[in-house]
């Protein structure tokens, strides 16, 4: 006890119950704040250390030069990588990995997963970056591949990366997969929530599946309480499929409802429904769309019109 405490205790014995009362607390506060200040002070110097992380990747020294000093690696964690949030970096090394290692996707796949648990990372968005990389390379079907092992593995993607691999899969044909994979994201329950885009893709694949009801159930599913709001585009994308099935009177249906979902039609939406009663040789119709669209201030493609004077003449009506 030092001594001026104890002149205070005996000058104010009276008081010593009070007094201790008092300068426990002050004792317990002190510890509480030099607590919280070396909190800060720890915080303070990860945003620090994150910031000059970032300025040795972003700049144009050696990063093996710079990572190499033991001031930097001994104190380089998991953690500061995850907050300084390199995307471009990180994107960089995945193409390295994608020219030069000899692995299948399903062992990459292991890798990421065996790091991203032993760092214990909480953010995923390596793993979005890994198939987007194979998206980009147009390796669909890789992508595919570790898309299936991330749902297995209970790693949660972003919606997007899911809608980049369907429409990947779309641009190549596999219509089949598509559903498969829409399946597949659909049994996740709550942890993925679809998005207009890859509500589209699905429609799109169902359509070119000739599966025009399953095509028309989705849309009223997601219609009725599905998460998202559709768009022109989606709409557009059942007409051309109703059109393309010969379907052309339930594909007007849709568009005389577009203005009761707060859409109007568009150029595309009125040059498909022309070119699908050309199909089926309901020129009148046609023209009757064509005037209204011309009325809407919307210019008709070559095609439509080519399509309507083509079936006229061949009608003898021209």
């Amino acid at each position: 006890m030092s001594r001026r405490l104890s002149v205070y205790i005996f000058l104010n014995r009276r008081n010593l119950s009070t007094t201790t009362t008092t300068f426990a607390t002050s004792s317990s506060t002190a510890a509480a704040t030099t607590a919280t200040a070396a909190t800060a002070e720890s915080s303070d110097c990860d945003e620090t250390f994150i910031s000059y992380l970032n300025q040795i990747v972003r700049g144009k020294g050696s990063w093996k030069l710079y990572l190499n000093n033991p001031s930097i690696s001994q104190k380089l964690k998991a953690h500061h990588v995850e907050k300084a949030k390199l995307y471009w970096p990180a994107c960089s090394v995945l193409q390295t990995l994608y020219h030069t290692n000899s692995l299948s996707p399903c062992q990459v796949f292991d890798e990421f997963l065996r790091s991203y648990r032993s760092s214990q990372f909480r953010c995923t968005y390596g793993f979005d970056l890994l198939i987007k990389n194979y998206v980009q390379n147009r390796r669909i079907l890789d992508s595919v591949t570790i898309l299936k092992c991330s749902l297995q593995s209970g790693v949660v993607l972003e919606v997007r990366t899911l809608s980049a691999v369907l429409h990947g899969l779309v641009r190549i044909r596999r219509f089949n997969l598509v559903v498969e994979l829409f399946s597949e994201i659909a049994n996740n329950g709550d942890k993925i929530q679809p998005d207009v885009y890859l509500y589209t893709a699905v429609v799109h694949s169902l359509c070119e599946l000739k599966d025009i009801v399953g095509a028309k159930e989705l849309v009223q599913k997601v219609e009725s309480g599905g998460g998202c709001q559709l768009n022109l585009v989606t709409y557009n994308v059942l007409i051309h499929g109703l059109c393309k099935n010969r379907r052309v009177w339930e594909a007007l249906e849709v568009k005389r409802f577009l203005n009761q979902k707060g859409l109007q039609p568009d150029g595309v939406t009125y040059c498909t429904l022309v070119l699908g009663l050309c199909r089926v040789e309901e020129f009148g119709v046609a023209v009757k769309l064509i005037d209204e669209m011309v009325g809407l201030g919307l210019v008709p493609r070559e095609a439509a019109i080519s399509g309507i004077v083509d079936g006229l003449r061949r009608k003898g009506r021209f």
